[in-house]
C-alpha cells in the first residue's frame, strides 16, 4: 500500500495503540513502538558506535513503555489487558540491555508472577545479543541470573523446565566463548538431563535433547573428554522405547561424527533398520543426511556402507541432490506446455536412469505421493514414443493438472 492511500485518521486508528507519548522540556514526543515493525524498519547496526546508540534509543522507549505500564497496572488493569505491552515490554527491555533490565525489574516488584518469566526471558536474550555483538564477557552475567530465574520459576511450576534447559545450554556456550571451559561442561550437562526429563513425557523435545547432546560433544572436545559424550547418546537411546525415537537420535548422532567413519555408518545403518513405511518425513531426512555424509568422501563412505552392510548403496544414496532439485524444477511447471519445454532444455538430467530414483525422493515429501503417478507414466512414455509424441497423448486426453 503507498503513502497516499493511508488516510492519517485510519493510520491512527489501527496503529494507535503502538503510539506511545513521552517527551522532554513540555514537548510531547511519539513513538511507533510495535516490536515487530521496530524490527522490520529499522536495519540491525553494523559498527560498535550505531549499536551504543540503537541501546540508548532502545533504553527510552523501553523506560516509556514500563512507566506507562506500571500505571495501568496501578489504576487497576490486569497485566493482560495491555495485549501489547503484555507480548512485547519484555522484548524492548532486553534490546536496551541494562538499562532495559532495571526498568523491566520494576515490573518484577509490581506483580513477580506475573513477570519474573518475562525477566528471565528478557535476560536470556540479552547475553545472546551481546554475544552476537561482540560483548562476550558481558553475555555471561545475565545469561547466569536467567538461569538461576528458571530455576526459580521451575520450584513452583515445572512448565519453566524447558526454558530452563534451553537457559542453561546457553550458559555453556557463553562460559565456552569467554575460555571458561571447564565450567560450561556443568551446565551442558545439566541440560541434557533436564531434555531427556522432558523427552520422557513428551517426545516433541526430542530435537532439542539431540541438540543438548551435540552442543556437550562439541564442549568435551574442547575439554579433553571426546571419549565422554557417546556415553550420554547411549544412555538416552538406551531409555527411548520407540524405534522412531531411537532411529531420530541415531541420524543425529551420525551428523556429529566424522563423514565416512565406521560408527556413521553403524549409526546409519541402525537407524535405517528401525524405519518402517508410515516413517516417511523421517526417512527423507535419512536419506538427506545420508547423502550429505557421503558428499564429504563418496569413496572411503561407500567402502565402509559396503563393508558394514554387506551391499552396495542403494540408489537413492548415490543420488545427486543437483538432480532432485531439477527435478523439483520441472514439477513446478504451471502447464503441461511449460513442463514440455522444460523437459525438452534438461532432457539428458530429467530422462537419466535416476529420474525415477528422483521422484520417490520427492514423493517421501508429499502427504499423497500419488499425485506424482502421471509424472512416473510420462517419464516412460516420453522414453518409449518421445517428448512430442508424450505430451500430446496428456494434452488430448486431460486437463491441465500442473497447477493443481
Amino acid at each position: 500500500m503507498t503513502a497516499e492511500c493511508v488516510k492519517p485518521d485510519r493510520l491512527l486508528g489501527q496503529a494507535g495503540c503502538y503510539v506511545v507519548e513521552g517527551g522532554d522540556g513540555g514537548r510531547a514526543a511519539y513513538r511507533l513502538v510495535h516490536q515487530r515493525l521496530v524490527e522490520h524498519l529499522h536495519p540491525k547496526p553494523n559498527k560498535m558506535a550505531e549499536r551504543r546508540v540503537e541501546e540508548e534509543v532502545a533504553s527510552r522507549i523501553a523506560l516509556a513503555l514500563i512507566e506507562y505500564y506500571i500505571g495501568l497496572l496501578g489504576g487497576g488493569c490486569s497485566p493482560h489487558d495491555h495485549r501489547y505491552l503484555w507480548n512485547y515490554v519484555w522484548q524492548h527491555c532486553s534490546v536496551a540491555g541494562e538499562r532495559g533490565i532495571t526498568a523491566l525489574r520494576k515490573l518484577v516488584k509490581f506483580k513477580p508472577d506475573a513477570f519474573l518469566p518475562d525477566l528471565a526471558g528478557a535476560l536470556n536474550n540479552l547475553g545472546i545479543r551481546y554475544s552476537e555483538v561482540g560483548r562476550r564477557q558481558e553475555a555471561v552475567a545475565p545469561m547466569e541470573e536467567a538461569v538461576n530465574t528458571y530455576r526459580e520459576l521451575v520450584e513452583t511450576n515445572p512448565a519453566f523446565l524447558p526454558d530452563l534447559a534451553m537457559a542453561l545450554t546457553n550458559l555453556g556456550i557463553r562460559y565456552s566463548q569467554v575460555g571458561r571451559r571447564q565450567e560450561a561442561v556443568a551446565p551442558a550437562e545439566e541440560a541434557v538431563n533436564t531434555y531427556r526429563e522432558l523427552v520422557e513425557t513428551n517426545p516433541a523435545f526430542l530435537p532439542d535433547l539431540a541438540g543438548a547432546l551435540n552442543n556437550l560433544g562439541i564442549l568435551y572436545s574442547e575439554v579433553g573428554m571426546n571419549d565422554e559424550i557417546d556415553g550420554h547418546w547411549d544412555t538416552v537411546l538406551r531409555s527411548l522405547e520407540q524405534p522412531r525415537a531411537k532411529a531420530f537420535l541415531l541420524i543425529r548422532r551420525a551428523e556429529t561424527r566424522t563423514a565416512g567413519s565406521p560408527t556413521v555408518i553403524d549409526d546409519l545403518l541402525n537407524a535405517q533398520a528401525m524405519l518402517v513405511d508410515d516413517d516417511r518425513d523421517l526417512i527423507a531426512d535419512f536419506h538427506t543426511i545420508c547423502r550429505t555424509l557421503r558428499g564429504f568422501s563418496p569413496t572411503t563412505f561407500d567402502a565402509a556402507w559396503l563393508d558394514k552392510s554387506g551391499c552396495m548403496p542403494p540408489a537413492w544414496l548415490l543420488l545427486d541432490n543437483d538432480r532432485i532439485e531439477l527435478m523439483v524444477q520441472w514439477l513446478k511447471s504451471e502447464t503441461w506446455e511449460i513442463g514440455k519445454r522444460f523437459l525438452a532444455e534438461h532432457r539428458d538430467g530429467l530422462l537419466a536412469g535416476e529420474a525415477e530414483t528422483a521422484l520417490d525422493e520427492i514423493a517421501l515429501y508429499l502427504d499423497d505421493p500419488s499425485v506424482l503417478e502421471p509424472y512416473y507414466s510420462l517419464l516412460r512414455q516420453v522414453r518409449d514414443i518421445g517428448i512430442e509424441e508424450a505430451y500430446q497423448a496428456i494434452l488430448s486426453s486431460t486437463e491441465d493438472l500442473m497447477g493443481d
